[in-house]
């Protein structure tokens, strides 16, 4: 995760190639990749957070009974 996290802007359009004229790109896909770390990690701490709350799935089936 740490690796992706260091990308940046200059890296993609270096080995893109991008002409000057389309560096923006090049910063939005940094932004992209920032954005979708940050919507990984948020969703992974749910997950979690879900499974401590609702235990194993045992326990919701012999509870419903």
């Amino acid at each position: 995760m740490e690796e992706v996290l260091s990308i940046k802007n200059s890296d993609i359009a270096k080995h893109l190639s991008l002409p000057p004229v389309k560096l923006h790109c090049s910063m939005l896909a940094e932004d992209a990749i920032k954005a979708a770390v940050k919507d990984y990690q948020s969703k992974k701490a749910k997950r979690g957070h879900l499974k401590d709350k609702k235990g194993t799935p045992d326990d919701q089936t012999t509870s419903a009974l």
